[in-house]
């Protein structure tokens, strides 16, 4: 399962992703949708784990994506852009 709870982010002062908090099963997938500048790409990269977020954090299988390796969760789930 992949979870984000409350998690935001912003580049400066300026916010992208504010709380949002979103669960995905194992075995789900997703399709983010909304107009340019919405966010989608930082939510992603969020979930991804590419990027940390400023405030709450994302879980995978109920650990904190920042505490894996990179190769933990390429294991785990792919993302396709």
């Amino acid at each position: 399962m992949l979870r984000a709870d409350n998690v935001s982010f912003a580049y400066g002062a300026s916010p992208v992703v504010r709380g949002v908090t979103l669960e995905v099963p194992a075995g789900g997938f997703v399709g983010l949708l909304g107009p340019n500048g919405s966010g989608k790409t930082t939510m992603l990269r969020l979930l991804a784990g590419t990027r940390q977020p400023q405030q709450g954090q994302v879980l995978l299988e109920g650990v904190p994506i920042a505490r894996l390796g990179r190769a933990a969760v390429a294991r785990r789930m792919a993302v396709v852009p």
